[in-house]
Protein backbone atom coordinates (compact mmCIF):
# COMPACT_ATOMS: atom_id res chain seq x y z
CA UNK A 1 0.00 0.00 0.00
CA UNK A 2 1.11 3.53 -0.77
CA UNK A 3 -0.29 6.68 0.80
CA UNK A 4 -0.86 9.75 -1.36
CA UNK A 5 -1.87 13.06 0.19
CA UNK A 6 -3.76 15.82 -1.60
CA UNK A 7 -4.82 19.15 -0.09
CA UNK A 8 -8.01 20.75 -1.37
CA UNK A 9 -9.47 23.94 0.06
CA UNK A 10 -7.15 23.74 3.05
CA UNK A 11 -8.03 20.16 4.00
CA UNK A 12 -5.57 17.32 3.43
CA UNK A 13 -6.87 13.98 2.26
CA UNK A 14 -4.75 10.85 2.64
CA UNK A 15 -5.51 8.08 0.17
CA UNK A 16 -4.18 4.54 0.57
CA UNK A 17 -3.73 2.76 -2.75
CA UNK A 18 -2.38 -0.47 -4.13
CA UNK A 19 1.25 0.09 -5.18
CA UNK A 20 0.61 -0.81 -8.84
CA UNK A 21 -2.21 1.72 -9.16
CA UNK A 22 -0.57 4.39 -6.99
CA UNK A 23 2.28 4.96 -9.44
CA UNK A 24 -0.03 5.62 -12.38
CA UNK A 25 -2.42 7.75 -10.33
CA UNK A 26 0.45 9.82 -8.98
CA UNK A 27 1.57 10.57 -12.55
CA UNK A 28 -1.94 11.78 -13.38
CA UNK A 29 -2.32 13.80 -10.17
CA UNK A 30 0.97 15.59 -10.81
CA UNK A 31 -0.43 16.86 -14.13
CA UNK A 32 -3.48 18.48 -12.53
CA UNK A 33 -2.64 19.30 -8.92
CA UNK A 34 -0.03 20.93 -6.73
CA UNK A 35 0.91 17.93 -4.59
CA UNK A 36 3.05 20.05 -2.26
CA UNK A 37 0.48 22.73 -1.51
CA UNK A 38 -3.16 23.70 -1.47
CA UNK A 39 -5.53 23.23 -4.41
CA UNK A 40 -8.80 25.02 -4.99
CA UNK A 41 -12.16 23.35 -5.41
CA UNK A 42 -12.16 24.82 -8.93
CA UNK A 43 -8.97 22.88 -9.73
CA UNK A 44 -10.60 19.70 -8.46
CA UNK A 45 -13.72 20.30 -10.54
CA UNK A 46 -11.69 21.02 -13.67
CA UNK A 47 -9.67 17.81 -13.21
CA UNK A 48 -12.86 15.82 -12.63
CA UNK A 49 -14.51 17.21 -15.76
CA UNK A 50 -11.38 16.61 -17.84
CA UNK A 51 -11.18 12.95 -16.76
CA UNK A 52 -14.88 12.44 -17.40
CA UNK A 53 -14.47 13.83 -20.91
CA UNK A 54 -11.53 11.48 -21.50
CA UNK A 55 -13.71 8.55 -20.33
CA UNK A 56 -16.50 9.71 -22.64
CA UNK A 57 -14.12 9.80 -25.61
CA UNK A 58 -12.70 6.36 -24.74
CA UNK A 59 -16.18 4.86 -24.43
CA UNK A 60 -17.13 6.36 -27.78
CA UNK A 61 -14.04 4.84 -29.45
CA UNK A 62 -14.70 1.50 -27.77
CA UNK A 63 -18.28 1.43 -29.07
CA UNK A 64 -17.03 2.22 -32.58
CA UNK A 65 -14.56 -0.67 -32.38
CA UNK A 66 -17.25 -3.02 -31.13
CA UNK A 67 -19.44 -2.08 -34.09
CA UNK A 68 -16.56 -2.78 -36.50
CA UNK A 69 -15.88 -6.17 -34.91
CA UNK A 70 -19.55 -7.16 -35.07
CA UNK A 71 -19.89 -6.39 -38.78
Amino acid sequence: MKKISLTIAGKTYDINLDDAFAGKLLEELEKEFNLEGNNSVKTLLEAYLKKNYECFQSEKKLQELIKKINI
